[in-house]
């Protein structure tokens, strides 16, 4: 600041105004000015919900999501007058990608969006350490950047610590067998997570709340979700009415035996009532009413739809109150409203999510290459034949190794962030000639030492992804 002082102090010294004519500045020192001030301009952050990208012939152009346009122009720099293209630049293109950019710019202009929350974690304690803090911040201070801080370790949280904290919270969230806040489904969605139907006291409630507003932010920090939850779950985070085929997310027997019933004529010859049967603590049955005195209303062909949605209520609602928590909180940061207008059930599914499966051929597609090395070097020829011998799982903790997560962003490998936006993934020359590789998931980048043959740089890389745990600077 004091530099900035003196030069302002000296301004009515006619001295700097040498080779000024008729008190303007020549013109190609008006250039000059005018460049460094623009490539200034180019190193700060595209304002919010702005992308650059460039054409199939190099060309950088910007995208707007706010107004769903795209143009030639920079929008950090002044437009130019009188410069014009003669060729448009490519038309925005109204897809799922296009869609979350457009909601995340949405939402950042209804937050403040400023400063940064740091978190302290430790990573035996995510769960616990997490709770404690974010049910006691406002949405606001929640908004600013995230800068992740783990106990015991020396990494600076430029993005990839974010991705890492985030999947591991959310993976307790889904797993953890203290709280049990969440059951896997079965049948054909074995994977998918569904609310625990007996997590009913009060301080469960509390600990939905917390889940939605872990949700919200990841939504709203571009960030991603461990595991996929059952289909009515997202139907229900978006206040959609629940049809027959959601009761697949509960017991696949019942949704067919609703199906057939639903179908077909003759549901009197099945002697069904509006009631279902129950297993007791010790394994008695019990008969349970879908509507009062529903055990003496038999189902006919006239009510069977009636007996239909008693069904869908009695298995899907019963976990209608901790399902109103989650919603609560994640709409501290993003509006029903907003989703409705954007977003189907399964699409907001991938936005918190992720891709399921890792696609091979778009990452090396687009990867990188630096420190000297090209897609023809017998490096990187030997990662990526190394790579595509790999199960899903390894691929999995590559990704994690090397980005901080193990999730595929909506869009695919051309939409990884680094710390400053987009960054592709990246794979580097080290200057050593054996040992682990390392990573630097800030910025998406792999550097592979100089190894003799493929089989050691297998041996070093599938040990680094198994056995290597948390961040520290080199």
């Amino acid at each position: 600041m004091g530099n900035r002082q003196q030069r302002r102090a000296r301004t009515p010294d006619p001295a700097p105004t040498l080779g000024v004519v008729g008190g303007l500045m020549p013109r190609h020192d008006r250039d000059a000015v005018r460049l460094a001030m623009e490539q200034s301009l180019q190193d700060a952050p595209l304002p919010i919900g702005w992308e650059q990208l460039y054409t199939p012939k190099g060309q950088l152009y910007f995208i707007d999501h706010n107004t769903k346009s795209t143009t030639w122009n920079d929008p950090r720099i002044p437009d130019r007058r009188g410069q014009k293209q003669k060729v448009k630049p490519p038309k925005y293109k109204w897809d799922f990608y296009a869609k979350s950019q457009h909601l995340r710019a949405r939402l950042r202009t209804l937050q403040a969006d400023e400063g940064t929350v740091t978190i302290s974690a430790h990573r035996d304690a995510l769960l616990q350490d997490a709770y404690n803090l974010i049910t006691n911040l406002d949405t606001q201070t929640l908004t600013g950047r995230l800068s992740i801080k783990y106990e015991g370790e020396t990494g600076l949280d430029y993005g990839g610590m974010s991705r890492d904290w985030f999947l591991g919270l959310s993976r307790e969230i889904l797993e953890s067998e203290e709280h049990k806040l969440f059951v896997r489904t079965g049948g054909l969605r074995s994977y998918d997570y569904r609310i625990n139907p007996k997590a009913t006291s009060e301080e469960y409630f509390e600990k939905y709340y917390f889940v939605g507003l872990v949700l919200g932010m990841a939504v709203y920090h571009g960030k991603l979700f461990h595991g996929y939850f059952v289909p009515s779950f997202y139907s229900q985070l978006m206040d959609r009415d629940l049809v027959v085929e959601d009761l697949r997310d509960y017991d696949d027997t019942v949704y067919k035996s609703v199906k057939h019933i639903l179908e077909n004529d003759g549901a009197e010859a099945l002697d069904l009532t509006f009631s279902v049967t129950e297993k007791t603590a010790d394994d008695k049955d019990v008969e349970i009413d879908l509507i009062e005195g529903g055990k003496n209303i038999a189902v006919t062909d006239q009510n069977k739809h009636d007996y239909a949605k008693a069904i869908l209520k009695y298995y899907l609602g019963r976990t209608d109150k901790q399902m109103n928590a989650i919603k609560l909180g994640f709409r501290q940061f993003v509006p029903p409203e907003i989703l409705k207008e954007l977003f189907e059930p399964e699409e907001l599914s991938l936005l918190i999510g992720g891709v399921q499966e890792i696609d091979i051929r778009d990452w090396e597609a687009n990867t990188e290459y630096q420190g000297g090395l090209s897609e023809l070097s017998p490096s990187v020829v030997w990662f990526w034949e190394i790579v595509k011998g790999m199960s899903q799982d390894e691929l999995r903790q590559l990704l994690h190794f090397v980005t901080g997560t193990e999730k595929i962003p909506v869009g695919g490998f051309a939409h990884l962030h680094g710390s400053n936006g987009p960054q592709k993934f990246a794979v580097n020359r080290s200057l050593k000639t054996a040992g682990l590789p390392a990573a630097h998931s800030c910025f998406n980048r792999l550097d592979l030492p100089e190894y003799k043959d493929k089989e050691e740089m297998k041996r070093a890389l599938l040990t680094a992804i198994s056995e290597t745990d948390g961040f520290d600077i080199e």
